[in-house]
């Protein structure tokens, strides 16, 4: 902790320090377009606030587990964003929602080389449709099973290049640990060596209007854990405030490496969006090979005639933005599914069903109400399927 609570000293003053930088600037513009945002006259500088709070409650009809119904503040984040002289760039969010503080992201950029992005610090591996939309902009108030076991911890420190065009984009970028972990020791009780991993992903929109889209993707991350580093595959019921996972591997001894392969298929017509992908994950290890797997489908519709913003150079979802005065309304509906049985390892299998109905007020709030219904669910002999119904309230600028 007191090294991330260090880094998280450094990056906001690193944030601050381009505070002066700017006001140095005559002639400094203020505009409050998606948030406060500051641009000299120039253009040489320019420094944004960003700023989340997603407050949950859940309520959990048990069946085996006791899941526990709460509220949480699910991220409660503030930052900045910002370039100088034009060709660098670099954003610091940092995280409140639990105890201390967490890093979210946390980077440089070098813009020079445009279409060409550079970027090191602790940011995303690509890797996965929903986890490269920001957690404002997907449908759900969670992701899907998938995330939990195949993309967390979805950033880490590292340093990558990613190339956007008119209808394509293209990541590719090495990663060592997490900002708030350590290697651990090794098998003789010394401090082992960081896992080290990589990760690449690309997209493609063959049809791309503001109102027509088909997305493609398609991405793979591989990780060579330390000899400290804990290889787990787990998930949570779709719903955060419970800590109790329905599936788990526990600990897998001995891993030598993990690869994990995703495919991803979207599109948008008019207030219709859907979406799906599916993951492979490969896993070495001394005591046996395994092979987990999992995918999702969901659709949705805008009921106020909107359609799903995306960005092409990004190959993600973003956020949409109200065309009537009473806001914009969406209904959407996701089956999910997951498998961490093989192997030997009896890590169970789940299927999820869950509808969503959300409202956006305007561009900066949301109220979201899922209903969640874990239909099928198999471990060590165990059957649970409960049924969740959470709801949220989120301000983001």
């Amino acid at each position: 902790m007191r090294h991330a609570t260090f880094t998280g000293a450094l990056a906001i003053g690193l944030a601050l320090a381009a505070v002066p930088c700017a006001q140095a600037q005559e002639g400094a513009i203020f505009e409050n377009e998606g948030g406060l945002n500051f641009e000299t006259a120039d253009g040489n500088f320019t420094f944004g606030i960003l700023g989340r709070i997603q407050a949950d409650a859940a309520f959990y009809d048990q069946d085996v587990a006791a899941l526990g119904s709460g509220t949480e503040f699910r991220r409660a984040r503030i930052g900045a964003q910002g370039t100088f002289y034009q060709d660098w760039g670099f954003k610091t969010e940092l995280d409140f929602a639990d105890e201390g503080v967490a890093l979210a992201d946390v980077y440089i950029q070098y813009l020079g080389f445009d279409p060409v992005t550079i970027t090191a610090g602790h940011f995303k591996q690509p890797f996965s449709l929903d986890n490269m939309t920001s957690a404002n902009d997907i449908t759900f108030m969670e992701r899907a099973l998938t995330h939990d076991s195949f993309v967390f911890p979805s950033r880490r420190i590292g340093a990558g290049a990613g190339y956007g065009g008119d209808n394509f984009s293209a990541n590719a970028g090495v990663f060592g640990e997490t900002a708030a972990g350590d290697a651990g020791e090794d098998d003789d009780g010394n401090e082992a060596d960081s896992g080290f991993g990589a990760a690449a992903r690309v997209t493609y929109a063959p049809v791309l209007t503001e109102t027509q889209v088909v997305h493609l993707g398609a991405a793979i991350n591989w990780r060579d854990p330390s000899q400290g580093e804990d290889t787990r595959f787990r998930a949570r019921p779709e719903s955060n405030v419970t800590d109790v996972r329905l599936v788990d591997t526990d600990v897998i001894p001995g891993v030598e490496d993990v690869k994990t392969y995703g495919l991803e298929a979207a599109g948008v017509s008019g207030p219709f969006h859907a979406q799906a992908e599916c993951m492979l994950a490969d896993v070495s290890s001394d005591v046996a090979d395994a092979d987990f797997d999992g995918w999702y489908v969901e659709g949705g519709y805008f009921l106020t005639g909107e359609s799903r913003p995306y960005s092409p150079e990004e190959g993600r979802w973003k956020r949409v933005t109200p065309e009537g005065p009473g806001g914009a309304w969406q209904v959407a509906l996701r089956y999910s599914t997951i498998d961490l049985t093989d192997g030997g390892i009896d890590g169970g299998k789940q299927d999820n069903v869950g509808v969503a109905l959300n409202w956006y007020p305007n561009y900066y709030l949301r109220f979201s109400a899922n209903y969640i219904e874990v239909i099928d669910h198999q471990r060590q002999g165990v059957s649970d399927e409960p049924s969740i119904f959470q709801l949220r309230a989120q301000v983001a600028f």
